[in-house]
This record gives C-alpha cells, sequence and structure tokens, in this order.
C-alpha cells in the first residue's frame, strides 16, 4: 500500500487474494446495513435514501458520523462516497475479480481530498486495512462453511 498525490487528492490501495468465491465476496462488500454485525469498527448503518446510508464509525472510541453513498457501476465494481459528515469527499472503491471459481482477488482504493489530512491514516491506514481483513476472513469462513454442505 502507497499513498500518491493525485492532483489535490491522495489515493492508496490494498489488495487482497481471498479463498472463497467473488460471490460470496461482493456480498459482504454491498450489505452496508450488515457492516456493524461484520466490521468491529462500525457501530452503525442504516439506510438513509435510495443509495444514501448513515455509517457511524469507532475510533478509539469516538464516534465518527457520515452519510455515504454507495453504487455499482459494473457488477464487479462497489464505490462508496462520503457526501456528508467528517469524511466528506473521500471515495472508496472496491475491485473484485474472479480469478478462479474459488478465488477472488479484491482492491480497495481510497481517495480523499488533501483538506483532509486527519483522515488519512484513520480510513487509509487502520481502518482500511482491518475492514479489508475482515472481508477476507468472513468470505473464506462462509466459503469454508459451504464446502461441507
Amino acid at each position: 500500500m502507497g499513498l500518491r498525490p493525485a492532483g489535490k487528492r491522495v489515493r492508496a490501495e490494498l489488495t487482497a487474494e481471498i479463498a472463497a468465491p467473488v460471490l460470496v465476496v461482493q456480498r459482504l462488500v454491498r450489505d452496508v446495513e450488515a457492516w456493524p454485525g461484520l466490521f468491529p469498527h462500525v457501530q452503525s448503518a442504516k439506510r438513509v435514501g435510495p443509495d444514501n446510508y448513515r455509517v457511524c464509525l469507532t475510533w478509539h472510541g469516538v464516534p465518527l458520523t457520515s452519510v455515504c453513498r454507495l453504487t455499482a457501476p459494473a457488477s464487479n465494481c462497489i464505490e462508496v462516497q462520503a457526501i456528508k459528515g467528517f469524511a466528506r469527499g473521500v471515495r472508496w472503491r472496491w475491485q473484485i475479480d474472479e480469478i478462479n471459481a474459488s478465488r477472488t482477488c479484491i482492491r480497495l482504493a481510497i481517495e480523499r481530498g488533501s483538506r483532509f489530512a486527519f483522515i488519512g491514516s484513520l480510513l487509509v491506514g487502520s481502518m482500511a486495512r482491518q475492514t479489508l481483513s475482515m472481508v477476507a476472513l468472513l468470505a473464506e469462513a462462509d466459503a469454508a462453511a459451504h464446502a461441507f454442505a
């Protein structure tokens, strides 16, 4: 993972190969309202519009709330953009590609405006790594459980 300037924006990218089918991984990322039960740093997530969600994260016990818009410009791509709140202007892009029937490559790209300097280590760093790790762990556990069914 590395930060690199992109005009007035900063971009970071994380990549993981997951031992789970692509549909399992996509389901975990798309189901925003399930995030509080999946990701330890997500306190709540509630739909507040057709594609908008109010998401409250906790960081060192401090609640941080944003309204985010979820879009899926392609079947293998999911984008989340903070449109209000502490992370306004931050965009997360999940690229989820099938390697084969039981393996998936996931790339999480995060862009933020340069005026959000303090958010860098929070969203681009620790929370992004934690989220990607949890997606991998949960998807692999789901795939393993269904392998025995």
